[in-house]
This record gives C-alpha cells, sequence and structure tokens, in this order.
C-alpha cells in the first residue's frame, strides 16, 4: 500500500515515508490501482476535498519508488 496525501495547495503528493501530515489515502501499490484511482477521481473522494493530480504521477512514483529502494540498499 502507498501513502498519498494532500498538499497545502490542494495536489496529491505520495508520502513514501508515511510521515507527512494530513489525511492518508491508501492506494495498492500495483500500477493498474494507482492509475484507476487518478482516471476515475477517486483521490478527491477519498480527500473528501477537490485536489489536482500531478500529470505523469504513477510514472513519477514508480522513480520515487527505485529511488528509494537503492536509498534503503546502500
Amino acid at each position: 500500500m502507498i501513502r498519498f496525501v494532500a498538499g497545502p495547495d490542494g495536489s496529491v503528493v505520495p508520502d513514501l515515508a508515511g510521515r507527512l501530515p494530513g489525511r492518508g489515502i491508501w492506494v495498492s501499490a500495483d500500477r493498474a490501482a494507482i492509475e484507476k484511482a487518478v482516471k476515475k477521481g477517486l483521490f478527491a473522494r477519498s480527500a473528501k476535498q477537490p485536489v489536482t493530480v500531478p500529470e505523469g504521477l504513477v510514472d513519477l512514483l514508480e522513480a520515487m519508488l527505485a529511488r528509494r529502494v537503492v536509498d534503503l540498499i546502500s
């Protein structure tokens, strides 16, 4: 599961460390599940407020996860 939060500007932010303040929006760590959440507007529904999803969120998240794995290994 990956945690997302709504940032102060109303954008969806991945919270890989689980430390960002705010209401957590948990989505399965599956590319298809995240794409479905973006497509159907499930982030705004879970956050109970209007939010914007950055372009390429799935690709950004994939790069962040890869970087986190490398950081944990080294």
